[in-house]
This record gives structure tokens, C-alpha cells and sequence, in this order.
């Protein structure tokens, strides 16, 4: 017969638990191999607008945007080994397609089972803001002309021709 894990583990899973669950952004417990979802946060299946039994046990790179999976894949196989930060974008319940940041990490369960730690954040208002602050800092607002700097950049590659 094993010997039960030492208290402080149990006061640790206790605290993980409670963080999974409370946390506002969604996260998920993701089967290494096959990216397979092992457990989804409630903010998880709030924003993707899906019940957890219909989320556990498919796989996360189904979610995201066909176009972004490539990056997907790339970027979730280098956290096996370090930390990553990259953006995709997720497909939604409501045929939206929005931006989000993912943190993926690997982790270890008390079992011993490696897993991926994935962290999603909708960045999709801010990569809007981003554009149009992009759009306002190069082009006057009353003539809605280019100011200098693009400008001069534009003509500078005119004359190289």
C-alpha cells in the first residue's frame, strides 16, 4: 500500500484546485500527446459558451482557427520544454474568432502525469485599440492624409524604385 502524500501536498492541491476554479481567465489541464482536454476552468467554458462534459476529452487544437493551428502546434511543442507566450485565435460558440494570448507551460500532477498548463486570455479589444492608435498616429485626423513620417517613408521607397 502506497504511502499518502505528505500533508503539505495536500494543502498545495487544495490551493491549485482553488485557483483553477476561481480564476477569471480560462485555463486547461491538456493531455500532452494528443492535446486532449483534461479539465477546463469555469471561465473556460463560459467563454467558449460550452459545457464541460462536451469539452473534456476533445482536443484543445480543435478550438482554435484553422489558419492559426500551425502556430498552435509550433509554439505548444517548445513549452513542453520552457514556458510559452504566443497568440491564436479560438474558434467561439457564438462563430466568432477572437485573439487570444496563450501561456502554456508543462506541469507535473501529484500523480507523477505530465500535463500542459495552458492559460488563455481574450486580447481582442486590445489588439483593436492597437490598430487604431497604429491608424490615428500616422494619419491626420482632419484631411485623413498621411503624416510625415509614413510620408516620407512612402516617398523614400517611390524614389528606390
Amino acid at each position: 500500500m502506497d504511502a499518502p502524500p505528505p500533508p503539505n501536498a495536500f494543502v498545495a492541491r487544495a490551493q491549485y484546485s482553488d485557483l483553477f476554479e476561481k480564476l477569471l481567465d480560462p485555463m486547461f489541464l491538456v493531455d500532452e500527446a494528443e492535446t486532449l482536454i483534461l479539465a477546463a476552468n469555469p471561465a473556460a467554458l463560459h467563454d467558449l459558451g460550452d459545457a464541460r462534459n462536451l469539452l473534456v476529452g476533445t482536443k484543445l487544437r480543435d478550438l482554435i482557427f484553422e489558419k492559426d493551428a500551425p502556430t498552435f502546434d509550433k509554439y505548444l511543442r517548445m513549452a513542453k520544454r520552457y514556458p510559452m507566450r504566443f497568440e491564436v485565435r479560438f474558434k467561439s460558440a457564438l462563430g466568432t474568432t477572437p485573439v487570444i494570448e496563450v501561456l502554456a507551460g508543462q506541469t507535473t500532477l501529484l500523480g507523477g502525469e505530465n500535463v500542459m498548463q495552458i492559460l488563455c486570455r481574450d486580447i481582442t479589444y486590445q489588439k483593436e485599440i492597437e490598430q487604431k492608435l497604429l491608424e490615428s498616429s500616422s494619419t491626420d485626423d482632419l484631411t485623413q492624409l498621411s503624416n510625415r513620417r509614413p510620408f516620407q517613408t512612402q516617398a523614400t521607397r517611390a524614389h528606390e524604385r
